[in-house]
C-alpha cells in the first residue's frame, strides 16, 4: 500500500484533524531529537542562585502538629530509617538492600542494568529476559521522599535531610540530562519532578542544606520541565494517562518557578504553565467519558488519572488560577465513579490493568499500603467538593487528604447510599443493596477498542456479601517482566466469565503485551436496580456462539444465568476465589464455601461437571500467589446462585 493510501485510510479512520495533530506532534518531537541542546544546560547555569519558590502549596508544615501524624510517629520513623539504610521493597521485589550508593539504572529484581546513553537509543523492554523497567522507574519517581520528609518534620533530625540531599545528588550525578534510562519515559520524568517539588516543601526549613544544593536541585527540576515539554507523550491518535501526567508535571514546574527573577526562565515557566492548564482542560474532555469513566476503562488507571486531575485542580485553585465549570463537573463525576464502585473500607476491585501507579505516595504504611484502598481520593474529593458523603467514608483515614488539602473538616454524618448504578459509557454496572455488592464489566475495550490496558473480562463480575469478598478479579502481576504471566492474567480463564476451550474472548499476540483486538463488542441489554443483562460476540466468529449473561440481585446474594446461542458446545464458567476460601462439594448440585471467619456460602447450580482448580492471584504489581478457582462446565445454558448460607 502506498504512503498516500495509508494516510487516506488513517484520515477515514481517525479524522483529518486527529491525523494532522499526530503528524505535528511527531515532527515536533523529531526536531528536538536532532536539536536536543536548543536550550543547553550551560544557558541556565547561574539562573537559580538562592531561588526560593513561594507558590501556595497543598499544605504547610503546620499539618505535622496534627494527631494524625503524631500517633503514627513510630511507624513513620521506622519506614524512614529503612529508606536511609537503602532497604526497598517495590513492585514485588521483597525487602532488598541497594548498597551504599544506589544504582539508579538497575532493575534490582533481576539485576539487569541499562546503559547510559541518549534516551532515544535505549531499548527499555526485552521480553527475552526477566528485566522489568518499571522497577527502575518506580524507584526514580522518588515517592519515598515523602516518608523521609515527614520523619524529618516530626523529629527535626537532620539525618533525614542529609539522606534527601545524598539521594538527589546521587541521582543527578548518575543521570546526565537525557542520557540514561530514567529519561526514556516522560511520564516518569514528570512524576519525579512533582515529587521533588513536594520534597522541597518538606525539607525547605532544614538548616543542614545549603543554597548550593538548592541551586543544583532547582536546575535539575527546570531540566525536567525542559525534557517534558520537548518529549510530550501525545504521539498517538488517542493519548492516555502518560500525556496527562506530562501536562500535570508542567503545571507543577511552571508554578514552582512562577516568581523567579531570571526573565528567560520566567517566560519559559509561564509557557509551561499555560500549556498545562490548557492541556488538562482539553484532556479531561478527550479522555473522560460522559459518565465520568476514564476511556482506558481500567479502575486502577481511572484512579491514577483522577489523582492527576484532582491534585492539579487543588494546586491551581490555591494559586488563583481558575478552571472551567465543565472541568470541575467532569472531575466530580470521576470521583463519584470511584465512590460508586468502592466497597467495604473503600477498597475497589482492580478491573483491567493495574500497576500500583500513583502521583504521590503519602501513606504511613509505605511501601506496604493497600494498593486498592482509595481513601486518599475520596477524602480529598470530599474536602475539595465539600461532599460529606465521600468524607464520611474515610473519616478514620484522613492522613493523605491532609497533604492534598492541608486541613480536614469533619463531615456531617451521612449513611452510605446502597443503590445500583450503571456507567454505560465506561462499561461498568453495579448491583448493590445493604448486604450485596456486585460489579460487572460490560463494554468497549480501553481507548476506543485498542485494548492496551484491557483484559478478557467481558461479562465478568466480582462479588461481596455482607462485606466479605466471595469472587475476585485475579489482577495483573506484571507487564514486561514476564510476558507469559502477563498473558495469563489478562486471559479469559483468569476472570469470572465464560470460557470456551482454545479461544479467548478477544484475541491478542503473546508478545504484543499492550494490544488486544476488539471482538467482543459487548453491550448491556437491560439494567435495573435488581438485574443486569448483557451479551458479547467474542466467540461468534470463532465457534458461532454469542454469550448472554443475566445477573439478578438477591437479598443475600446473586443468581446468574449463562446462555450460549450455539447448542451442544462445551463451555466453562469460572469462579475465582481467594486462597483462604475453603470449598466442599456437597452433592452434584450444591457447593459450600467457607471463609477464614467461619462464614458459609452456598452455590446451587445445574452444571454438568464441577472442577476445583488453582488460579494465580495478584493484589499488587509484581506479587502473585495461588488462589482457587471453581469451574462449572455446561453446554448451552447454566444457572447458579451464590448466597449466604
Amino acid at each position: 500500500m502506498s504512503k498516500i493510501k495509508k494516510i487516506i485510510n488513517l484520515i477515514n479512520q481517525y479524522g483529518l484533524l486527529r491525523v494532522l495533530n499526530l503528524f505535528f506532534n511527531l515532527a515536533r518531537r523529531r526536531l528536538y531529537y536532532y536539536f536536543d541542546n536548543l536550550f543547553a544546560e550551560r544557558d541556565i547555569r547561574d539562573s537559580f542562585n538562592n531561588y526560593s519558590p513561594n507558590m501556595n502549596y497543598h499544605y504547610d508544615n503546620q499539618i505535622f502538629k496534627d494527631n494524625s501524624f503524631k500517633k503514627h510517629k513510630d511507624v513513620i520513623i521506622n519506614s524512614a530509617n529503612q529508606i536511609i539504610n537503602h532497604n526497598f521493597d517495590l513492585l514485588g521485589s521483597g525487602e532488598t538492600y541497594l548498597g551504599n550508593e544506589i544504582n539508579w539504572s538497575q532493575d534490582f529484581k533481576s539485576g539487569y542494568t541499562w546503559e547510559k546513553k541518549h534516551f532515544s537509543k535505549i531499548k527499555i523492554i526485552n521480553l527475552e529476559n526477566n528485566s522489568d523497567i518499571k522497577t527502575v522507574w518506580e524507584l526514580s519517581r522518588f515517592q519515598h521522599l515523602n516518608i523521609l520528609g515527614v520523619a524529618y518534620n516530626l523529629t527535626k533530625d537532620e539525618k533525614y535531610a542529609q539522606e534527601f540531599v545524598n539521594q538527589i545528588d546521587s541521582w543527578i550525578k548518575q543521570n546526565d540530562y537525557m542520557r540514561s534510562v530514567n529519561w526514556t519515559c516522560t511520564m516518569d520524568v514528570a512524576i519525579r519532578a512533582v515529587n521533588w517539588i513536594n520534597s522541597y516543601y518538606l525539607f525547605k526549613d532544614s538548616k543542614s542544606i545549603d543554597h548550593r544544593f538548592w541551586d543544583r536541585f532547582n536546575k535539575s527540576i527546570f531540566l525536567h520541565g525542559d525534557y517534558i515539554y520537548k518529549n510530550l507523550e501525545n504521539i498517538s491518535f488517542y493519548p492516555n494517562n502518560h500525556y496527562i501526567s506530562n501536562i500535570v508535571g508542567l503545571i507543577y514546574i511552571g508554578l514552582y518557578f512562577k516568581n523567579i527573577n531570571d526573565n528567560k526562565i520566567l517566560r519559559t515557566a509561564r509557557k509551561w504553565l499555560r500549556f498545562g492548564v490548557k492541556g488538562i482542560e482539553a484532556e479531561i474532555k478527550n479522555q473522560v467519558l460522559d459518565d465520568g469513566v476514564n476511556y482506558e476503562r481500567s479502575t486502577s488507571y481511572h484512579c491514577l488519572v483522577t489523582e492527576f486531575f484532582l491534585s492539579s485542580a487543588i494546586l491551581l485553585d490555591k494559586n488563583n488560577i481558575e478552571l472551567s465549570n465543565s472541568f470541575r463537573n467532569k472531575l466530580f463525576k470521576m470521583c463519584k465513579f470511584i465512590y460508586a464502585i468502592s466497597r467495604n473500607e473503600n477498597i475497589i476491585p482492580f478491573v483491567g490493568d493495574s500497576d500500583d501507579g500513583r502521583l504521590f505516595r503519602f501513606s504511613i504504611l509505605y511501601p506496604y499500603e493497600k494498593k486498592d484502598d482509595v481513601s486518599y481520593i475520596l477524602g480529598t474529593a470530599g474536602m475539595y467538593f465539600k461532599n460529606d458523603e465521600m468524607k464520611q467514608s474515610v473519616q478514620n483515614n484522613i492522613y493523605e487528604t491532609m497533604f492534598y488539602i492541608g486541613e480536614w473538616i469533619n463531615p456531617t454524618a451521612k449513611e452510605r447510599n446502597q443503590y445500583s448504578i450503571a456507567f454505560k459509557h465506561g462499561g461498568y454496572y453495579v448491583l448493590k443493596n445493604k448486604r450485596v455488592y456486585c460489579l460487572i464489566r460490560c463494554g468497549t475495550l480501553s481507548i476506543n477498542g485498542q485494548g492496551g490496558h484491557s483484559h478478557n473480562d467481558q461479562l465478568a463480575y466480582v462479588l461481596d456479601i455482607d462485606g466479605n469478598e466471595i469472587t475476585i478479579d485475579a489482577g495483573t502481576f506484571s507487564y514486561s517482566g514476564d510476558y507469559q504471566m502477563r498473558n495469563y492474567f489478562r486471559s479469559t480463564s483468569s476472570h469470572n466469565t465464560v470460557r470456551i476451550e482454545g479461544y479467548e474472548q478477544n484475541s491478542f499476540k503473546p508478545k504484543d503485551i499492550f494490544s488486544m483486538t476488539e471482538q467482543t463488542k459487548s453491550k448491556c441489554i437491560n439494567f435495573t436496580n435488581t438485574e443486569f443483562k448483557g451479551e458479547h460476540y467474542g466467540y461468534f466468529d470463532k465457534v458461532g456462539a454469542i454469550h448472554n449473561r443475566s445477573i439478578k440481585l438477591l437479598e443475600d446474594g446473586i443468581s446468574i444465568t449463562d446462555h450460549l446461542s450455539r447448542k451442544n458446545i462445551l463451555a466453562q464458567s469460572n469462579i475465582i476465589l481467594n486462597k483462604e476460601t475453603s470449598i466442599q462439594i456437597l452433592n452434584e448440585n450444591e457447593i459450600e464455601l467457607s471463609t477464614v471467619d467461619g462464614l458459609m456460602y452456598n452455590i446451587i447450580h445445574n452444571a454438568r461437571n464441577v472442577i476445583i482448580s488453582k488460579n494465580y492471584i495478584s493484589r499488587s504489581y509484581g506479587v502473585k500467589y495461588l488462589g482457587k478457582k471453581l469451574i462449572l462446565e455446561f453446554s448451552s445454558e447454566l444457572e447458579y446462585t451464590i448466597r449466604r448460607k
